[in-house]
């Protein structure tokens, strides 16, 4: 059974547990079951995995074009580069996915090689010594002296 609805997050086709947003540009109430149907087929078809550019060399990891929530971006391992408006995203090649990556990687400061991570600089200099008091338990509290009473010196 394939349904048309409108939810939290705008409208939607569901079938089988898998959901698709409808277009803002299509009306909820006007969706026939063919163009549902395209719609499902076309969110299993691409599955998250975006379209494939090749094979990091580097690596031999994929490198994809995604198309996300704040526009198209390349994708290798765990780092994402956004495509900007002045490269189409149907038409990038690997070579520029890569210089995409790569100024990304240079910006972020993040290691090229993945599961691998630089050693932390060891703090250097003596260790501390000293100990701070230990916060009297239960509410006790140290005295004060008793203040002296008597005359004053004057000199």
């Amino acid at each position: 059974m394939v349904e048309a609805n409108i939810g939290r997050f705008g409208p939607y086709v569901k079938h089988d547990g898998t959901f698709k947003s409808i277009p803002k540009t299509e009306d909820v109430h006007d969706i026939t079951l063919t163009r549902a149907v395209e719609l499902l087929a076309e969110k299993n078809a691409t599955g998250g995995a975006g379209r494939s550019l090749g094979i990091h060399a580097d690596d031999k990891r994929p490198v994809a074009v995604h198309n996300g929530r704040y526009g198209p971006y390349v994708k290798h391992g765990k780092i994402n580069a956004t495509i900007p408006p002045s490269i189409d995203p149907d038409k990038i090649t690997l070579e520029e996915a890569l210089e995409l990556l790569a100024t990304k990687t240079a910006k972020s400061g993040k290691a090229a090689k993945y599961g691998k991570t630089a050693a932390k600089p060891q703090k250097r200099g003596k260790p501390s010594t000293t100990r701070k008091a230990a916060k009297p338990v239960n509410g006790a509290r140290k005295k004060k002296p008793a203040a002296k009473s008597g005359k004053r010196k004057t000199g």
